[in-house]
């Protein structure tokens, strides 16, 4: 199962996994034996660009019906399934809708699920919760939950991530998209190119989380900052007999990197610039 909850920062994504040791149930796993491995969205890295990117394997514009297609397509022969918010609610009696609870538990049916929590709070002027927990993610807990009865490893990722808006003021710059433009870049902008720019063969993209073009939101997405542009990937199994051969499994702390608790020593605070 993999689970793509649509702008969750990487920061956030961790706070909210970490509520899984606890609940019992899950071993998180990855490739490295120092912690999670990130990946990178799209630039522009909006909703349409970045999460079409990622359900489809392409680096491309689209939406659902793109996706659908696209998800389908990247899989090929293997059987898969593709749902998004209004295929999810739920039956009488039940967390999630039929078909979800069906296609999770087939052994051998690759299902994603999109869920619109996070882009939907700061599209619609709400702040959200200072902290994101499980419950405060509509339909992940169902989602793990029914993961976790057929036995299947879940994937959570997002497309993208997102800056808050604070209440300072917004770039003068004209533009349609809340975080970037085209035209040339100024302060707390940069200019990119390159292959993983799809809206175009370049573009400005804002790195200040304080700029922002269009009309004030509880938050923005679109810009190359890094809350935006890193995306964590962090995997889930529901037994330790699923870890595959050469990976490594992670206990509560096991995902940071080795620097993380090591004490500073004087060597360490001597570096001269650049030399860190």
């Amino acid at each position: 199962v993999i689970v793509i909850l649509d702008g969750m920062t990487t920061a956030a994504e961790i706070e909210l996994v970490g509520e899984l040791p606890s609940r019992g149930g899950w071993l998180e796993c990855g490739r490295r034996e120092d912690g999670r491995e990130p990946v990178l969205a799209t630039v522009p890295s909006i909703t349409a660009i970045s999460r079409t990117s990622l359900l489809t394997g392409a680096l491309k514009t689209g939406d659902q019906a793109q996706e659908k297609a696209g998800f389908a397509a990247f899989w090929g022969r293997r059987k898969s399934a593709l749902f998004h918010k209004a295929s999810l609610a739920p039956d009488p009696g039940h967390s999630l809708a039929s078909q979800v609870r069906d296609a999770i538990a087939s052994a051998d049916t690759v299902v994603g699920i999109v869920l619109n929590a996070i882009d939907d709070a700061l599209d619609k002027g709400k702040q959200g919760p200072a902290h994101w927990t499980l419950d405060q993610v509509g339909y992940l807990r169902p989602v793990l939950d029914e993961a976790r009865r057929a036995g299947c490893p879940v994937i959570l990722t997002a497309d993208h991530g997102h800056v808050l808006d604070r209440g300072e003021s917004a770039s003068l710059a004209a533009s349609e998209s809340a975080r970037y433009r085209t035209g040339t870049s100024g302060p707390g902008e940069i200019t990119v190119r390159g292959p993983r720019v799809v809206d175009g063969e370049e573009v400005v993209a804002a790195v200040d989380e304080k700029i922002h073009y269009t009309a004030r939101r509880a938050g923005y997405h679109g810009g190359a900052s890094l809350a935006e542009v890193v995306v964590p990937v962090i995997i889930l199994l529901p037994s330790d007999s699923l870890l595959p051969v050469g990976w490594y499994a992670y206990d509560a702390a096991g995902h940071a990197p080795a620097w993380w608790d090591a004490p500073a020593s004087r060597a360490t605070q001597l570096s001269a610039p650049g030399q860190a």
